[in-house]
């Protein structure tokens, strides 16, 4: 053999690899974090203010155990607007929305999520005080 068949079979494969290599990252799915990421990153100090008035007060606590997630918000807080978002980094097919209403605690089955590793947040108004807090769960 000599070198031209060489120097051809060498960039025939290169140039299948960089195909290949284009056509497998072409059709991979590739989400943002959120559909509105850059209104979100305008209005981000109203979300510093909201992480910081919720340190401030009685927190929201998350607990999972075997088989249930619970969601509950302190007797003796006067919250309203509870909403808890549990955002799959992944697939955003996953992403769940769940409210608290007329209730300090929301308990969920793990069978309403698919196993793996969530971004949870928890926002709710402390009297007119909006609050947000963040937390990764592994489900």
């Amino acid at each position: 053999m000599n070198w031209g068949k060489g120097i051809a079979i060498a960039l025939a494969l290169f140039m299948g690899f960089i195909l290949y290599l284009a056509i497998t990252l072409m059709t991979r799915n590739v989400d943002l974090e959120s559909d509105d990421y850059y209104l979100r990153e305008i209005a981000y100090q109203d979300e510093i203010e909201a992480v910081q008035n919720a340190a401030n007060g009685p927190k929201v606590e998350i607990k999972i155990n075997d088989d249930m997630v619970i969601i509950q918000a302190p007797q003796e807080a006067a919250y309203k607007e509870i909403q808890a978002v549990f955002k799959r980094p992944d697939d955003d097919k996953l992403d769940r929305v769940f409210e608290l209403k007329g209730t300090k605690i929301l308990t969920l089955e793990k069978t309403l999520f698919k196993p793996g590793a969530y971004n949870v947040e928890i926002s709710y108004l402390n009297g007119d005080k909006p609050c947000l807090i963040k937390d990764k769960i592994y489900i």
